[in-house]
């Protein structure tokens, strides 16, 4: 279910090493290679568990998952994929929780027992964190789905 999660966004990041993308000295396979090894044990780990909904997921936390240095994941974020793991992580939390906040089998809980499920540690984290990516409060993001789809809520 969560294959779907980007793990990559557009962009010629610098080599591992710091070396700017542009020098030919530069292998450019080998920066492809760990950028897609990276890429495949994200979407593997993401496949079997959602470890953000761990409200102490870290960077570190996913090196160990994924066995990659620390620094290798911080330069993945920053230089491949142009966010910072605070940013990668609250974006999969908030897709997360639309998740859960359409899924019917959830509606018996509290949008700030969604957040929590979602990882997010406290109640004005989540709705912060939620308006940022989406433009609306959890409320209103299920407001607007449940118009869309015809659904009242209780």
């Amino acid at each position: 279910m969560y294959a779907e999660v980007p793990v990559a966004m557009p962009g010629e990041p610098e080599s591992i090493t710091g070396t700017a993308a542009s020098d030919s000295s530069v292998d450019t396979d080998t920066r492809t290679a760990w950028v897609i090894r990276i890429e495949q044990k994200l979407l593997e780990l993401y496949n079997r568990s959602q470890p953000w909904t761990d409200k102490n997921f870290s960077v570190n936390t996913l090196a160990v998952l994924i066995h990659e240095p620390v620094h290798h994941l911080r330069y993945y974020f920053s230089q491949h994929l142009k966010v910072s793991f605070p940013a990668y992580r609250n974006k999969l939390r908030v897709d997360h929780a639309k998740i859960l906040l359409e899924d019917d089998k959830h509606r018996h809980l509290s949008v700030e027992g969604i957040g929590a499920l979602a990882g997010f540690s406290s109640k004005s984290s989540f709705f912060a964190v939620f308006r940022q990516f989406t433009g609306l409060t959890p409320a209103q993001y299920l407001e607007t789905k449940n118009h869309e789809t015809g659904f009242s809520a209780k």
